[in-house]
């Protein structure tokens, strides 16, 4: 079991990958064309808009369950090589103090 610094990294690792696999384009639109390819249907901003019927449907549109699976992902390459998670979780610090920054300039 993670002690409570490590189950931190864990969940923001988690965040940062669910977040990637469901609204975000990628790296060279990546996770688009993968959404895509899955008949994902996105706007003009690369967003997704429409998902399939279906369980791979309801997976990627419901931030809920496919958090769960991640995590479940996250804790076993935790426990293989803890500094995959640990970079996604120095990303979401990243991009949080990013947006903290970003709301306090715009207000």
């Amino acid at each position: 079991m993670p002690n409570w610094w490590q189950f931190i990294i864990i969940i923001l690792a988690v965040w940062r990958i669910v977040t990637f696999i469901q609204d975000e384009a990628g790296p060279f639109d990546l996770m688009l064309k993968i959404r895509s390819k899955l008949g994902i249907v996105h706007d003009d901003d690369k967003c997704p808009i429409g998902w399939p019927d279906g369980l791979i449907g309801n997976l990627f549109k419901c931030f809920w369950c496919l958090s769960f699976w991640v995590g479940i992902v996250v804790y076993i390459i935790w426990i293989l090589v803890p500094i995959i998670p640990f970079l996604f979780a120095i990303s979401t610090g990243a991009i949080l103090i990013n947006e903290i920054i970003t709301r306090l300039k715009h207000g």
